[in-house]
């Protein structure tokens, strides 16, 4: 189709025929109606019928965890700050899904308890990218040498907080049992058996592999990667 040297008719190939801007414009406006309707169409297929009361009859809740506090949103998403002292007061929350990294296993743990309070199968997503851990190692250390300049224990501080990251950081890089390395940094001492499963590593060991391969080598070419693992 081309547009005609006055600029308000075009050729339509297929038939020969011109027509004008305001046909297309119509069009347009018809294809968007349509995409529109599509979309409406898919947001109720994933997140359920956004008309209905938010009540417990609606299908999975999200606890989405970020660097900033936001109030309710639709699709079913409570943004909440990944402060752990930030609480969520619904106990139907399904899914919990961490976009910052947590800065210690404790945190983790706290932010991951917010799913499930009313016993029903719920989930943990935590996305882990290189770029994310390099930040925020960066940041741990340069807070851990400003407070050793000015007090020991300040600085004996920010060296328990490194460390405590560094131990999420291999619990994101690693390939075990989640439910196992968590319940083993707080103490207990339970068989892989008891996970029948839950987590990724468990239930699809082949694949966490692969990803976490992946991993390493798009951080040796390009420096960003990211994974996500539940």
């Amino acid at each position: 189709m081309a547009i005609s040297d006055d600029g308000n008719r075009s050729h339509d190939g297929n038939n020969g025929n011109f027509v004008t801007q305001e046909d297309l414009d119509r069009r347009l406006v018809d294809l968007e109606a349509k995409i529109e309707a599509q979309l409406t169409s898919l947001r109720n297929l994933i997140f359920g019928d956004q008309k209905r009361k938010k009540t417990r009859e609606l299908p999975q809740d999200v606890v989405a965890l970020h660097g900033t506090t936001h109030s309710a949103t639709s699709h079913n998403q409570i943004p909440q700050h990944n402060n752990i002292n930030t609480r969520t007061d619904r106990k139907d929350v399904r899914t919990v899904c961490h976009f910052n990294m947590p800065k210690s296993m404790e945190a983790f743990y706290q932010e991951s308890g917010r799913a499930g309070r009313d016993q029903l199968p719920s989930k943990s997503l935590l996305y882990y990218g290189i770029d994310d851990r390099n930040k925020m190692a960066f940041i741990l250390s340069n807070a851990g040498n400003k407070k050793l300049q000015s007090s020991v224990s300040q600085g004996d501080s920010s060296k328990k907080s490194l460390e405590d990251f560094n131990q999420m950081v291999e619990y994101c890089e690693g390939s075990c049992c989640r439910r196992k390395q968590i319940l083993e940094f707080f103490g207990e001492k339970v068989p892989t058996s008891l996970c029948r499963k839950s987590c990724d590593a468990c239930k699809h060991p082949n694949l966490v592999a692969k990803y976490l391969e992946e991993l390493k080598c798009e951080h040796g070419v390009h420096g960003r990667s990211r994974i996500f693992m539940s």
